[in-house]
């Protein structure tokens, strides 16, 4: 354990030892002030601005050198370091507010205003910082990462392609190549987009081309130690951009698989709702006919029991009425029988009167 600290630390000492300063980078581009317009023109360019004597930029320097290495086929990229502490390069030096070792800045292709660099000073800091500043794709060590040659533009219509019923598809791959003609940028991102065409061509006539085609270049790339860098840069590439393909592939199949079952679910959903319906229904009809029913009863033995109350009613009212007549009858005929009385008693009376006067 201790012999292998040991052997850490004088590699590491050795390493450090190989580099006096940023003035022994060979990968990088050294900058004067002469120079410095004319190199980092149309570029996008690190430079850092360092003095021979600084502890820190001689720190720097291998990851520097590492540096220029990753980037070194980036016709469109710059690594480059300018002695700040040389009377020489020191009005170059002031003209970007230069003040302290190392100073390191990111000059846009454009000709924009520079950029203070004020991240981490790790390699991998700074390809992370290149790669979201100028658009490209690399990994320590120069390979070209997943996203190299991928086209955002090109990928949507991938998308669309893949969607897509086979017999509109030829208006797709014509917007493709439209789009892939108006491309800019360097060379590789014209070949790249040329690519999609000719992927989306190839599927034309065999569905599983990209699948079959990604495992072949995959098998290439394995063997990559009888290859040279472009041509692993090639591969890296089309793999990329099938993967573009296949991922789109698997995101409709996925979307369609979940449709699927979205309408499978609503449809057993909606026949349990119907079937819990109609049992409901069912259930509420058996009890209105079972409440009609005994509504019914009720209205049969209350009109009956109506009809007896009435035919009480009328029995009781004839009998009071026949008492009636009859009271009314033996008044009358006690009345007449008085009256006749008093008729023959005046009668009587008056024939008394008449015998006297005679």
């Amino acid at each position: 354990m201790r012999l292998s600290s040991y052997l850490v630390a004088a590699t590491a000492f050795l390493v450090g030892s190989a580099y006096a300063g940023l003035e022994d980078v060979k990968s990088t581009t050294t900058l004067t002030n002469k120079n410095f317009d004319s190199a980092i023109a149309g570029k996008n360019s690190l430079v850092a601005f360092y003095a021979p004597w600084c502890s820190h930029c001689k720190n720097l320097a291998g990851t520097w050198e590492r540096l220029g290495n990753t980037f070194a086929d980036e016709e469109s990229i710059l690594i480059g370091q300018l002695d700040a502490d040389n009377a020489e390069n020191k009005p170059a030096a002031a003209r970007f507010g230069v003040k302290g070792f190392p100073t390191i800045k990111f000059f846009p292709a454009d000709g924009s205003a520079p950029l203070d660099y004020n991240g981490p000073r790790s390699e991998e800091a700074f390809i992370e910082y290149i790669n979201k500043a100028a658009g490209t794709n690399r990994l320590p060590g120069g390979l070209l990462n997943s996203m190299a040659g991928r086209l955002p533009t090109l990928d949507q219509i991938v998308s669309s392609y893949l969607t897509t019923t086979t017999g509109a598809r030829d208006a797709i791959v014509a917007q493709a190549k439209a789009l892939a003609a108006e491309v800019q940028g360097g060379k590789l991102d014209k070949t790249a987009a040329s690519y999609y065409v000719k992927v989306m061509e190839k599927l034309e006539n065999s569905s599983d081309w990209a699948v079959k085609e990604l495992a072949r270049l995959q098998k290439m790339t394995s063997k990559k130690g009888s290859m040279a860098g472009k041509q692993l840069e090639d591969l890296q590439i089309r793999q990329n951009i099938l993967q573009a393909f296949t991922a789109a592939k698997g995101a409709a199949s996925s979307v369609a698989s979940e449709a699927s079952a979205s309408i499978g679910s609503a449809a057993s959903q909606a026949s349990a709702s119907a079937g819990s319906a109609a049992s409901k229904v069912s259930a509420s009809a058996g009890s209105a006919a079972s409440q009609a029913s005994s509504a019914a009863a009720q209205a049969t033995a209350s009109a009956g029991s109506a009809a007896a109350q009435v035919s009480a009613s009328a029995g009781s009212a004839a009998s009071q009425a026949s008492a009636s007549i009859e009271s009314a009858a033996s008044a009358a005929s006690a009345s007449a029988s008085s009256v006749s009385k008093s008729a023959s008693s005046l009668a009587e009376s008056a024939t008394a009167r008449v015998k006297a006067e005679l």
